[in-house]
């Protein structure tokens, strides 16, 4: 792909980059015949050019292209699964750790462009991406209980924590009293 041999998806405007990885999506056929060419996509999709670039329209749009492409280029993906998995399971933690707010709910998406995964349907197609990605059908079930594990082990550590700071009382001093009225067993 010319792109890749220019680095036209290391520039430093964001549309470049929602681009390039629009471009990646439609041409996912390629990749499939080409599969060398994976390692630099997905890492576009899983670094600062992607879902941890600094705007979140960028964010969001890499969300919903990684999905896409996920699902396309999945078989193609196991030489690299460690790779892809390790990149995605922190940014599936930065999501879980950010919290969307009552109007971002309403509208799918935050628009001041300060924070990052402000959007539900963002969240949704990260956690989708992984999942299209461990659940593949050529890994052995042992092997995709092993992947699954890896994934959302930070995960459950965050939700446990949180749960602790409910029970002591921490987090309804850290969201203003908005969880005093909910108790947990």
């Amino acid at each position: 792909i010319f792109f890749n041999a220019q680095n036209v998806a290391y520039h430093q405007q964001g549309r470049i980059a929602e681009i390039y990885m629009e471009l990646c999506d439609r041409y996912s056929e390629y990749l499939k015949q080409n599969p060398s060419f994976l390692p630099k996509v997905m890492l576009c999709f899983l670094d600062q050019r992607g879902l941890r670039h600094p705007a979140i329209s960028v964010q969001s749009r890499a969300s919903y292209l990684l999905t896409r492409l996920a699902k396309a280029v999945r078989q193609q993906l196991l030489p690299y699964l460690s790779d892809v998995l390790q990149s995605l399971q922190e940014v599936l933690t930065e999501v879980a750790e950010t919290p969307v707010t009552s109007s971002e709910q309403a509208n799918g998406n935050g628009n001041d462009g300060k924070s990052s995964w402000r959007g539900a349907d963002d969240r949704v197609y990260a956690f989708e991406a992984a999942g299209l990605i461990v659940g593949q059908e050529q890994l052995e079930v042992i092997e995709q209980a092993m992947w699954l594990n890896a994934v959302v082990e930070g995960l459950c550590t965050r939700m446990k924590q949180s749960v602790e700071k409910v029970r002591t009382g921490e987090w309804s001093l850290a969201f203003g009293g908005a969880a005093a009225g909910h108790q947990i067993a």
